[in-house]
């Protein structure tokens, strides 16, 4: 019965997570995985394995907004108009990048 447990407690991936129903559940999943793996450079990589590319824009622009300092590299790479244009009004908030005090 443990190893139930483990195998459904078991992260998916960001590859595993397209294997969800809910098209809202499959993006959330998405960013939850992107933000465990930490590293920028494997985040990359891992954005670069999505299908299709308007699933990598809004997965680049849901990090922007989460993370402004980090915003202009993960827009420098999104693919389509429309998320350019979401990730210019993040960039036009540059006081969303300045850390809080005391912090």
């Amino acid at each position: 019965m443990i190893w139930w447990w483990l195998a459904c407690a078991r992260s998916p991936g960001i590859e595993g997570c397209a294997e969800l129903r809910d098209p809202t559940e499959v993006e959330d999943c998405r960013l939850e995985e992107a933000l465990a793996l930490g590293d920028a450079e494997a985040v990359r990589v891992a954005i670069a394995s999505i299908e299709p590319a308007l699933s990598r824009d809004l997965l680049r622009l849901r990090l922007a907004v989460r993370d402004p300092a980090q915003a202009r590299s993960f827009c420098e790479e999104v693919e389509g108009d429309e998320a350019r244009r979401k990730c210019e009004q993040v960039l036009g908030r540059p006081h969303l990048s300045v850390p809080p005090e005391g912090g």
